[in-house]
């Protein structure tokens, strides 16, 4: 969701003008002589010694080729009949009926989930997942619709019941018959998305309503994503028979191995557990939920994701191989970036972000960089955070002098192209939102998945 005004840095010169809060040359900033919160807790000094850029960007700004290879796209497109499947598709009859069940649920998006209903019939695998989804909604506030901060109950009259029923019951009528055609889409990913609606600010600042509890919204999130899965077909891609999404709390660490800044955990997790290959079991993308509208907390959200997403990058530069160190990396970056993925859903809305970093990001997180002389003083933090509490004086005599320091005595250093290079940073690229009550918006957003699911799972790499 494109913010009116960014909350964080989004180039290298705004994050250099914000570091200026906390000393006058921010290239003396150093990740390893910190101490930061933990990731809920992150707050915008630590978001500022992670030196990390966040750029929020429509869905219509989102181009699938960009990030996954024209033949996983094309498959994708096929899953989610945007295009026709090949002939040898029909000889995979086990899987038309579940991969019906997936169009079934994209096309009733709009529907609320109605117990004991006979189309309930044709979501099969999809049931629970729209059950779940409805319970993100009906739990606030008893089931009452709430606009803004007011609540409202509309009461009908037994004949204008009758007739929204009837309306209700055409509708589904007319979306079962729509499930006998083949959507035939656009053969660009831009093209995809000319038509899609944007939720602007405005829109999202009136969704004021929340889920009851973060855990519902878990559900939610890991049961669309697993079901996707097994339903799609694309398990029956070479070498993906393993792909699992799971509410694991994928637990990673900020920092050097003897040094730990901060520690991070996921809402979840997709792996590929697939005994023989190199990568088995390893993180590929990861997941993080809001029972909230991020619009209500968008600045504390992005320092979050962003913190689970460095700690990422941490930890696999501890790993020993190459193999298991590129887990996770979209294969289509280029010689110089890596990317990985992060999926969240904030209440009902569903954000794809990719995370971007070049060598000079790696660098700095390893310890490559410059060393400021003293740990940072909490006193010199805007929002009074720790530093590090277990610094400790390593001369027994009289306390030294301090030296004046030249650059100092001429006021703040300016940056130069070195500073301001992106790949010294790590740029978080989100796109959103995704309704999950629109069917182009859900639709484009499982294509975009199974499109990523198939590139980070490459056996190849």
């Amino acid at each position: 969701m494109p913010s009116s005004k960014p909350l964080n840095p989004v180039t290298p010169l705004s994050w250099w003008r914000k570091a200026r809060t906390i000393t006058p040359d921010p290239a003396q900033l150093d990740i390893l002589t910190y101490e930061a919160h933990s990731a809920s807790k992150f707050d915008e000094t630590d978001f500022i010694y992670l030196k990390t850029l966040w750029k929020n960007k429509k869905v219509t700004e989102f181009h699938i080729n960009d990030y996954a290879r024209a033949g996983y796209v094309r498959t994708a497109r096929e899953f989610v009949r945007q295009m026709p499947g090949p002939p040898s598709e029909q000889e995979q009859q086990p899987l038309c009926p579940l991969r019906q069940n997936m169009i079934t649920f994209i096309n009733t998006a709009t529907a609320p989930f109605r117990p004991n209903d006979l189309a309930n019939v044709q979501l099969g695998a999809f049931l629970v997942t729209k059950w779940l989804l409805e319970q993100t909604r009906s739990v606030n506030n008893q089931g009452r619709h709430v606009g803004g901060d007011t609540i409202k109950i509309v009461r009908r009259s037994a004949r204008l019941e009758q007739q929204r029923e009837a309306k209700a019951a055409a509708e589904r009528k007319k979306e079962e018959a729509s499930l006998n055609k083949q959507v035939i889409g656009a053969t660009d990913s831009m093209a995809d998305t000319q038509e899609l609606d944007v939720l602007s600010p405005e829109t999202m600042g009136l969704e004021s309503v929340r889920s009851e509890d973060e855990e519902i919204v878990n559900s939610v999130l890991v049961n669309l994503l697993a079901t996707l899965t097994l339903c799609s077909g694309i398990m029956s891609t070479n070498g993906r028979e393993g792909l699992q999404w799971l509410p694991k709390r994928q637990f990673f660490l900020l920092g050097s191995a003897n040094n730990t800044v901060c520690e991070a955990r996921t809402d979840g997790v997709l792996r590929n557990y697939h005994p023989g290959t190199p990568n088995c079991g390893d993180p590929l993308a990861i997941l993080e939920v809001k029972p909230y509208n991020r619009y209500w907390s968008q600045a504390k959200i992005e320092w979050q994701e962003a913190c689970q997403m460095a700690a990422w990058i941490s930890t696999s530069l501890r790993v020993k191989t190459a193999e298991k160190r590129r887990a996770g990396s979209l294969s289509v970056s280029d010689s110089t970036n890596k990317r990985r993925i992060l999926i969240s859903q904030d209440y009902r809305f569903l954000y794809l972000t990719v995370g971007e970093w070049g060598k000079g990001y790696e660098t700095y997180l390893s310890g490559g960089g410059l060393r400021p002389e003293t740990p940072p003083s909490k006193n010199s933090s805007p929002t009074q955070n720790r530093g590090r509490a277990d610094a400790k004086p390593t001369t027994t005599g009289p306390e030294p002098q301090p030296q004046a320091d030249p650059a100092r005595a001429v006021g703040p250093r300016q940056p130069t192209p070195e500073d301001l290079d992106e790949g010294n940073f790590l740029v978080m690229n989100c796109y959103g939102a995704y309704s999950l009550d629109d069917p182009q918006h859900l639709r484009l957003f499982i294509r975009n998945v199974l499109a990523l699911m198939l590139e980070l799972s490459d056996p190849w790499g």
